[in-house]
């Protein structure tokens, strides 16, 4: 998620926690809109090096909190969504067969959220 429940602990300690899943390894992977697809691509890539090893892979963001829904230029591009999935080692021809990563950091200053970090602390000038 990149809209998690805190700056720390990371979300996915709260879902490992409420799981029981005391064993497991956990983190949160934040690439915003594609975030499911690289939590993904490295959920198989971990499988790959233990078939026998199980991955929860989940996406939530909740970006209804933070947009100006009068700012139609962001407003229409992003909503509230979850999705799950349990990745496993299966037989061939089933499973994914490759995935291919890119990123854009060229384009980084299209779509921000420049307040709330560690550049540009949250205040009550930054809310407003």
């Amino acid at each position: 998620t990149s809209t998690g429940d805190f700056p720390q602990p990371p979300t996915s300690y709260l879902v490992q926690h409420a799981l029981g899943a005391f064993n497991a390894a956990c983190f949160d992977v934040n690439v915003v809109c594609s975030g499911f697809v690289y939590a993904l691509t490295l959920a198989h890539s971990l499988i790959a090096q233990r078939p026998t090893a199980r991955a929860l892979v989940i996406g939530a963001d909740v970006y209804s909190r933070i947009l100006d829904f009068t700012d139609r230029r962001t407003a229409i591009l992003f909503a509230d969504g979850a999705g799950a999935a349990v990745v496993a080692a299966v037989p061939e021809p089933y499973g994914i067969i490759a995935s291919d990563l890119s990123s854009r950091g060229d384009a980084h200053h299209l779509i921000r959220v420049e307040a709330g970090g560690s550049r540009n602390p949250a205040s009550a000038q930054t809310l407003a």
